[in-house]
């Protein structure tokens, strides 16, 4: 019997597009703001409450003014002197004190003055000094409810300098600052900070900065034991600091308030600044540039990994690794680097991003990585590294949220959700060239509510947006999308079992929207659970191949995913999957290896738009594994230029390399197929199966490929098999003493389905002789069924050694019977899945006593399409029945079908 369960439509989801735009769309209204100036910069206040009539604005004016908007009445706080005016940046945070939460408030100008002061009592406020030069942004950062923050002021040169300011608990919201030794940028142009997170690793804090040159700066440092004894002495900020710790513009500052001295001291007292100035914290790891030139908007940090964006469209995904290195005197010394898991890119146009928002799952928690899997793969890596530091992950429990980007696309300010591809929020604004800022603030998580206040033509604005409508939940989509279009390759990567031995299949699909999917299917009740998507591909994907590891045991799967399309361009990615125990369903992390392009230094050249490109773009139209190693994996790949490649991608270096190419069929290539064989003397033979436009398919030996990747001059066996283009191979060897019969199943445009036995004899030469001459190839029989489809026949594959499982645009699946004799047809179904582009098929060998719950079940002796024949009726399994296999068709939507025999045959 054939059971259909219905997964996926392409367009998104279920859902009216049109009424979720109104729901996210928002118009704004005018604060009116009462003050002297024009608004410059707009910060919002953290508040207990989160009503609109209790949200609470700071604006800073081009006069120097800073104003409150505070139940719906703006008030001035504060007014700088002449300095402050014509330029200002500011900044904004809570902090809790043991009786309220308290507003401190930073505005630097552009001769290096820092005024900070909380914001109910703005007299209490101190002036700091960071240098000599403009004052480009201002930093806090807060950690813990302890009543203080620390203070980043980026200066000129590429200076940056640090405070710890706290509140004192005097009830007159006094404060009290320490220095801190300050950063100094890497050498660069537009050599500022724009933003910073403080992380404690142990004995040791590292800061990860991100500046407006793209790059994203590594700082280590040890534990300031005299931040945690705050309020035992009083006094200013001289009277605490140490000599080391002294800032130049401090020093420079007590040396104006003493006594003349003669200029031999002066001269002593300037080089002892100058040498305290070189005190500056270096990097110790910077990713130079990798946010592109417009810079890093943001960095954050969720429970162990780091979420940065940046003008580029990009969020790369990394965490802080450790490296014990020796020093001359053989003694470790642990230091600590970056190093980037992924890249998420926003929807298409959306190129300026502003921050990363954790989006809450059903069950409140974020979805979790694998820390166990993470260590086996590494110890893997380790024993085939040689001369390389010993690099391990940091021990903290490191866990993938899922996140909603915030960015400007075009003139709208939106948040946009990169897994279900939709808007949550959208506000007509004018473009990312203004200030902003989003009430109200939750930490970095996105609870579904929100408005957004920002400056346009010198007024201040707010969207209009009821916080309570929906209470945080919304429920626009009734299935989660999976390709925005048509599906053109997939692969499965196997199966996990999550809490309560809930079976998932877990599937990866590429699309003709340059995207590729993790899914996890549920058999037995039909949900489908997108668990990643990577849209690192400039085109379409069209080929998916995939290695598999289970060392992680049934509730875990690593695998190692190659994907190939458009514009000849290749990508690898490790994934690691298995069961989140709170939420009860699968979570997946993503890790990017490598990418590879083929016209890679043609995209380097300057002043390409004035030259020629004589060689037409190249895809990539299927991809098999030729051969794995310890240390790399080897691919075959069919090209549309009439090549086939064989392309080298190694985890542990992180890179593709291309090996070598023919190009014998002298057309596009279509598919690829392998299978390997073994002799009696157990010498290993890689054989390759590549099919073109031309009808003919080609087989190759790779017998000596450990010992040399190059081509043979030819394939050692040809045969027609179509009058057109052949589609989709498959095949399947079977060993009979000192020979293998290969059944090689194809299909093409002519919609004929073909079978070839082709017997393959090992030859009796010596052990030091060519293998390549060793293999004596013929074919045996060959059966063809001229209108297996009434359309191209799109895909197919061996289910098992007897039955083939083939799909059309005709939108027919049929599985056929294969023997000594021939070919016989056994079952149809009409698929729901237009344009069927791609099949995926499996035995079911696990125990499904639980049942598989409600299916659409196709009678036997029905034949689709004849609605007299067809009986459809909702049906369980029982325990004992025998479980065929499953069939996944992909097109135009995505479509599980179920195949049972209930008389066990």
């Amino acid at each position: 019997m054939l059971r259909t369960q219905v997964y996926q439509n392409v367009d998104g989801g279920n859902k009216s597009q049109y009424e979720a735009d109104q729901k996210v769309e928002k118009t704004s209204v005018n604060l009116d703001i009462i003050g002297f100036g024009v608004p410059k910069v707009i910060c919002s206040l953290d508040s207990q409450s989160s009503t609109w009539s209790d949200c609470s604005f700071i604006v800073c004016t081009d006069k120097g003014g800073v104003y409150q908007y505070s139940n719906g009445k703006w008030q001035e706080i504060w007014q700088g002197p002449s300095e402050f005016q014509s330029y200002c940046a500011m900044e904004v945070v809570s902090v809790k004190t043991k009786d309220s939460l308290v507003h401190l408030c930073a505005v630097g100008n552009i001769s290096g003055s820092v005024q900070v002061f909380p914001v109910a009592n703005p007299k209490s406020g101190m002036c700091l000094e960071a240098g000599n030069g403009k004052i480009h942004s201002l930093i806090w950062y807060k950690e813990r409810e302890n009543g203080g923050a620390w203070l980043l002021a980026s200066g000129s040169d590429g200076l940056v300098y640090r405070w710890w300011v706290r509140v004192k608990e005097s009830g007159y919201m006094e404060l009290e600052m320490t220095t801190i030794t300050g950063f100094e940028l890497p050498n660069c142009a537009k050599r500022w900070l724009t933003t910073a997170v403080r992380v404690e690793l142990g004995e040791a804090v590292v800061w990860v900065c991100g500046d407006r040159r793209g790059s994203l700066v590594l700082y280590q440092e040890s534990q300031d034991k005299e931040i945690s004894n705050f309020g035992e002495e009083s006094g200013m900020v001289m009277k605490r600091l140490s000599h080391a710790t002294e800032t130049l513009e401090l020093k420079e500052a007590t040396i104006k308030d003493k006594l003349p001295i003669d200029a031999e001291e002066e001269s002593q007292e300037e080089t002892r600044c100058k040498d305290e100035h070189v005190l500056k914290l270096t990097p110790v790891s910077v990713l130079f540039g990798v946010h592109g030139k417009q810079g890093v908007t943001s960095v954050l940090r969720h429970k162990g990994l780091f979420y940065s964006t940046g003008r580029d469209g990009c969020v790369r995904i990394f965490q802080v690794c450790s490296k014990r290195l020796e020093n001359a005197e053989n003694l470790e010394k642990e230091e600590y680097a970056l190093e980037i898991f992924r890249v998420q890119r926003a929807c298409k146009g959306m190129e300026w991003l502003e921050k990363v928002l954790i989006l809450e799952t059903k069950t409140g928690h974020e979805v979790e990585r694998f820390e166990g899997l993470k260590r086996n793969l590494d110890d893997n890596k380790e024993s085939t590294e040689v001369n390389q530091s010993d690099v391990k992950v940091s021990q903290h429990k490191v866990q993938e949220a899922r996140f909603a980007i915030v960015g400007f696309h075009g003139n709208h300010f939106v948040v946009w959700d990169p897994v279900c591809q939709e808007k949550l929020l959208s506000v007509l604004c004018g473009g990312g060239h203004r200030s902003w800022s989003l009430w109200p603030n939750q930490k970095g998580h996105w609870t579904g509510n929100g408005a957004l206040v920002f400056i346009k033509q010198g007024a201040v604005l707010a969207s209009e947006r009821s916080l309570t409508e929906s209470n945080g939940k919304f429920s626009w989509t009734l299935r989660e999308g999976i390709h925005g279009r048509g599906i053109g390759c997939v692969y499965r990567l196997g199966h996990i079992l999550s809490e309560g031995n809930a079976l998932w299949e877990v599937i990866v699909t590429g699309g003709e929207d340059t995207s590729v999917t993790v899914l996890a299917l549920n058999p037995k009740n039909g949900d489908a659970k997108v668990l990643a998507v990577l849209t690192d591909h400039i085109s379409s994907v069209r080929a998916l191949t995939a290695v598999v590891n289970r060392d992680g045991g049934a509730k875990q799967l690593s695998a190692l995913v190659v994907s190939a399309g458009g514009r000849a361009q290749m990508q690898c990615y490790r994934l690691l999957i298995g069961c989140d125990d709170m939420a009860g369903t699968p979570c997946c992390q993503v890790i990017q290896v490598a990418g590879h392009r083929l016209d890679e230094q043609w995209e380097r050249k300057r002043n390409r738009h004035k030259m020629v490109k004589m060689d037409p773009e190249t895809r990539y139209m299927s991809m098999a594994v030729l051969e794995q190693t310890p240390n790399s994996l080897i691919l075959a790949v069919a090209c549309s230029d009439g090549s086939i490649r064989l392309f080298s991608v190694s985890e542990v270096n992180r890179h593709i390399e291309l090996l070598s190419e023919s190009f014998h069929h002298q057309r596009c290539v279509l598919t690829v197929a392998t299978c390997c064989l073994e002799d009696m003397r157990g010498s290993r033979h890689a054989l390759l199966f590549s099919a073109a436009t031309d009808g003919q398919i080609a087989v190759w030996n790779f017998s000596s490929l450990s010992t040399s990747n190059q081509f043979s001059p030819s394939p050692i066996f040809t045969f027609p098999a179509h009058q057109s283009g052949v589609n989709s191979v498959d095949v399947n060897p079977i060993k009979l003493n000192d020979l293998y019969h290969i059944t090689v199943a194809s299909g093409g445009d002519d919609g004929q389905l073909t079978v070839s036995n082709i017997k393959i004899q090992f030859g009796q030469n010596s052990a030091n002789s060519d293998l390549q001459n060793q293999l004596s190839v013929s074919l045996e029989s060959k059966f063809s069924i001229q209108l297996a489809h009434a359309a191209p026949l799109t895909s197919l594959k061996f289910l098992n050694k007897k039955q083939i499982v083939s799909a059309s645009c005709d939108q027919r699946v049929c599985l056929w019977r294969v023997g000594s004799a021939g070919m016989s047809h056994q079952r149809a179904v009409c698929s729901h899945v237009a344009d069927a582009a791609a099949l995926a098929v499996w035995e079911d060998k696990c125990d499904q006593k639980s049942g598989s719950g409600a299916e659409v079940t196709l009678e036997e002796g029905a034949k689709s399409g004849n609605d007299e024949a067809e009986k459809v009726h909702i049906e369980g399994s029982e325990a004992g029945q025998a479980l065929s296999g499953y069939v996944l068709v992909c097109g135009q939507g995505l479509q599980l079908i179920r195949l049972r025999n209930d008389h066990g045959e």
